[in-house]
């Protein structure tokens, strides 16, 4: 029963994180407001309250669990930091030679989506450190991690090694997609589930969420305070 419960949920998360803005965006038409003609301040404050709403559903809908992994990773001391730390800045190495092979092969310094993520970083840097921040590392890492892990359950090495394989896949295309991807976006997702394939092994290994999760934090502020410190 407890398997069919815990499969239940996880799609139903991946369900809402794709309908969730929608959703919002059409509910917001009914009140005649058009996300895309807002000024800069409300537009930042209704993308912040979304984000946010959004956290505050995962972190409802698997409340339980979240809180007995952040105290175990309390009592953890910071040993899996340390244990860890090399295999994922290994996996950024990689993600990073990728990039540049990636690149020269296909002409493009990066996918679509990424070049998007860059533009809402020039145009709303207080959303996007929110969502880059906060957002990203909890709500992906619950999805793309603990999600994953309860769609595909058991502990034979196969079982471990085929979720980690998904959930990494899964990461890195989820990083590139649009409407518009191209072949050659879809090849830029590589390079994430490199990072994906870390993540992922790291959780296998711990059973813990936040576990990857302050890696997932780490990588993006540092990445985020290049792109502002380039920006400026």
């Amino acid at each position: 029963m407890k398997k069919y419960k815990d499969l239940f949920i996880a799609l139903l998360t991946f369900l809402l994180y794709f309908l969730f803005s929608p959703l919002i965006e059409e509910i917001l038409h009914l009140f005649n407001i058009n996300i895309k003609n807002l000024n800069i301040i409300p537009l930042n404050i209704i993308l912040i309250v979304v984000d946010l709403s959004f956290m505050g559903i995962v972190f409802l809908i698997h409340k339980n669990e979240i809180i007995k992994d952040f105290k175990e990773f309390i009592g953890n001391k910071g040993k899996w930091f340390f244990k860890y730390i090399g295999l994922f800045i290994g996996s950024v190495v990689v993600m990073g030679a990728l990039n540049l092979i990636l690149s020269k092969i296909t002409n493009m310094s990066s996918s679509e989506n990424e070049e998007l993520v860059r533009e809402l970083i020039k145009k709303f840097p207080v959303y996007m450190a929110v969502s880059t921040i906060l957002y990203a590392p909890f709500v992906e890492e619950i999805l793309f991690r603990k999600c994953v892990r309860k769609i595909i359950p058991g502990n034979d090495k196969l079982v471990k090694i085929a979720y980690i394989l998904i959930s990494a896949i899964i990461f890195g295309l989820v990083h590139v997609i649009s409407l518009d991807a191209t072949f050659n976006d879809f090849l830029m997702g590589i390079p994430y589930m490199v990072v994906g394939l870390s993540l992922g092994y790291i959780y296998i290994k711990t059973d813990n969420v936040f576990a990857t999760m302050q890696f997932h934090l780490m990588h993006n502020t540092i990445l985020l305070i290049l792109q502002l410190v380039m920006r400026g």
